[in-house]
């Protein structure tokens, strides 16, 4: 389990920029509309002054926090796309791994091969290293069957369906 500490740490600063970065523009415009009010002989220029600065607050503030999501997005974009990037890194040195020890086993096979023959025949020891390689590929399969099938969220048996729900 994660510790939620930093993520609520960033957060809460995050949203006290948003508020601080509004702040500043609210006490401009409610210093305006106070001046503005007064000017034109409002018997309340305060409540004036407030509903104004509501406006502004709540417009501010939905600006702050779109532009704040908007960056958010992007980093994690960026992130994924970076995490992408090098496991399709990863899954071609894989694949290239595979073919070089797919080329190694050919020929350690050819040379066990060519190695008994003159022993126990060519036809025998063809089949002795098939035979082998046959129970090495189905161990190899079986064991990569079980360690997929423990994964989370794998395909396992389907549920029954009723003919009435179609």
């Amino acid at each position: 389990m994660t510790d939620e500490k930093p993520f609520r740490r960033a957060a809460a600063a995050a949203l006290r920029g948003v508020v601080d970065g509004v702040g500043a523009d609210v006490s401009q415009r409610v210093r305006q509309e106070l001046s503005a009010a007064r000017a034109e002989g409002d018997p309340h220029p305060a409540q004036r002054a407030a509903a104004a600065a509501l406006g502004e607050v709540v417009g501010g503030v939905g600006q702050n926090v779109s532009a704040l999501i908007r960056q958010e997005l992007g980093a994690a974009r960026s992130d994924a796309v970076a995490s992408a990037r090098a496991a399709a890194r990863g899954a071609g040195l894989l694949g290239g791994a595979a073919a070089a020890v797919h080329t190694a086993g050919l020929f350690i096979g050819i040379a066990v091969w060519q190695g008994l023959g003159p022993r126990i025949g060519y036809a025998r020891s063809a089949l002795l290293v098939a035979g082998l390689s046959g129970a090495a590929a189905a161990a190899l399969a079986s064991a990569g069957s079980a360690d997929l099938s423990s994964l989370k969220g794998a395909a396992g048996p389907r549920p029954k369906r009723d003919d009435r729900a179609l």
